[in-house]
């Protein structure tokens, strides 16, 4: 597995920001393809990272099961994230947060950590980067319907 160019994943979570600030949400879909594209080819499968029931539903519990497009994925690993950025006491809320502004190898390396991903998801973590970047994450869990907190 090559090194993570922490540099080369917050310049692609920077200009995704950017795109999706200009075009919405929908600049963030062909991103997760991508990364799924790569994720598998490092020799992991996206089933290990989604929630057991949205990996059911999905139908990747069968072997040789097609893996979700960028938009699907996202919508069931958004689960994920929320649980972990949304809450009042979300770690990831707090590393996020706490982040200097436009600190996106941070961000790619708190997302990686609270949402144990492997090396081989570093670029799924740069795109959800990118989309926290762009929507900020007290609007990305309202969008998501989570209740915000403004409790320290």
């Amino acid at each position: 597995m090559p090194e993570i160019d922490l540099s080369d994943l917050a310049a692609k979570a920077d200009c995704l920001a950017d795109d999706i600030r200009g075009r919405g949400i929908n600049a963030a879909y062909p991103a997760f393809d991508v990364a799924l594209a790569q994720f598998e080819s490092a020799g992991y499968q996206v089933s290990d990272i989604l929630p057991e029931a949205a990996s059911q539903r999905l139908g990747l519990a069968r072997k040789n099961a097609p893996r979700p497009d960028g938009r699907t994925f996202w919508e069931h690993y958004a689960e994920v994230v929320c649980a972990e950025l949304c809450g009042n006491k979300a770690r990831l809320n707090n590393l996020v947060k706490n982040a200097a502004n436009g600190a996106g190898a941070s961000l790619v390396t708190s997302i990686l950590t609270s949402l144990s991903l492997p090396a081989g998801g570093a670029l799924i973590a740069a795109t959800i980067a990118g989309v926290i970047m762009a929507l900020g994450v007290d609007a990305f869990c309202k969008y998501r319907g989570y209740q915000v907190s403004t409790k320290p």
